[in-house]
């Protein structure tokens, strides 16, 4: 196993991810204490549906959020990555606009839009341009603190806030005691995964060796960790500048299956991570198991990590967390420092160039 040192964390990581990974659980603590000041001046009774609007690391916690409440929330729930509203988005639509550094130019056409229709907006922003709107339009504004940049880095914030808020309309139930146990459980999993001293102790590092120079392709069931899958490939791609690949139980097994027959597959070197979790139906756990066999057959080397915690809301949060710190620790394996997006602010410095808001 490749050993990685304190001092090759502190060469390669120039802009410090490494503590904003580590402290997720006191941007959730954070949120908390933000949600005590919200004034929300509308009610839930004029409320039929929800839409939450973001873009990469700002959308995630939406995306997360969608899922976790699979099985709760009464009424639709949207999630919008574009710079256009559905249909229906209208005077009974509650729509969550989120974009942390407050100028993602997707974010602010929809914020637009949804001011045109009537729709009730909560704007969660660090600053920019989206602040600025949304306090002249006197608009419902969530203002979280800066310095947490790329906004992958603030999914504590961009998950907690709009779940607290949720509760606070009463469109879902309490969730104190879930937020607090995942809290606790993050905190604890932070000083595991963090061990460097004693690498044979720290799953996220073992996994990031096994990944070293392999395609990752992450698998994981529907509805709960969909979302979890995805969280894992795009932070493989945007923090450890690999390619990555995710798909979803039972979904992938109606499809996606035949693509190992491809002669080329092994050429890629892949390797699958499936996430699970145990309250997965007993159907979707035989799926997983029989495709286990197939891959086995394919000689297709696999690692499956089960969610820790009682509550699904730490459950999600402690597979998410072993994802996050995986991807830091294969990007120093890569020796790629694991903040910038070159290419991606490369794309919005040409398409900004004659964008009018």
């Amino acid at each position: 196993m490749n050993f990685i040192l304190t001092t090759e964390i502190k060469n390669i990581d120039k802009e410090n991810m490494f503590d904003k990974i580590v402290n997720l659980y006191k941007q959730i603590e954070s949120s908390v204490e933000i949600c005590e000041k919200i004034n929300i001046t509308f009610k839930s009774s004029n409320i039929n549906n929800v839409v939450f609007s973001g873009m990469g690391g700002s959308a995630i916690g939406g995306i997360l959020l969608k899922d976790y409440l699979f099985n709760e929330i009464k009424m639709p729930f949207t999630i919008v990555r574009n710079y256009d509203i559905p249909k229906f988005v209208g005077e009974d639509t509650l729509i969550f606009v989120s974009s942390y550094s407050g100028n993602t130019e997707e974010t602010l056409s929809i914020y637009k839009k949804a001011k045109q229709k009537g729709a009730k907006i909560i704007s969660i922003t660090s600053g920019g341009k989206l602040k600025e709107i949304s306090e002249k339009d006197h608009t419902s504004t969530i203002t979280i603190p800066s310095g947490m940049s790329p906004p992958r880095c603030a999914l504590g914030y961009s998950f907690t806030i709009p779940l607290i808020t949720l509760m606070k309309l009463g469109i879902i139930d309490d969730k104190y005691q879930e937020i607090e146990e995942t809290i606790n459980i993050l905190r604890a999993k932070s000083k595991e995964f963090s061990e460097i001293e004693n690498p044979e102790k720290n799953p996220a590092l073992i996994l990031a060796n096994k990944l070293f120079n392999k395609l990752p392709i992450i698998y994981s069931p529907e509805p709960i960790l969909a979302s979890v899958g995805y969280r894992w490939k795009c932070q493989f791609c945007e923090n450890s500048k690999v390619m990555a690949y995710n798909n979803y139980f039972p979904e992938l097994n109606h499809n996606e299956i035949m693509g190992w027959e491809w002669e080329k597959f092994h050429d890629l070197n892949p390797m699958v991570i499936i996430l699970n979790d145990r309250e997965i139906s007993e159907r979707i756990h035989e799926t997983i198991k029989i495709t286990f066999s197939l891959l086995n057959e394919e000689n297709v080397p696999i690692e499956q990590f089960w969610s820790k915690g009682k509550s699904l809301l730490s459950r999600i949060f402690s597979l998410l967390y072993l994802g996050d710190f995986t991807s830091f620790y294969l990007a120093i394996l890569n020796e790629t420092d694991p903040t910038p997006i070159k290419k991606i602010e490369t794309l919005k410095r040409r398409l900004n160039k004659n964008i009018k808001y």
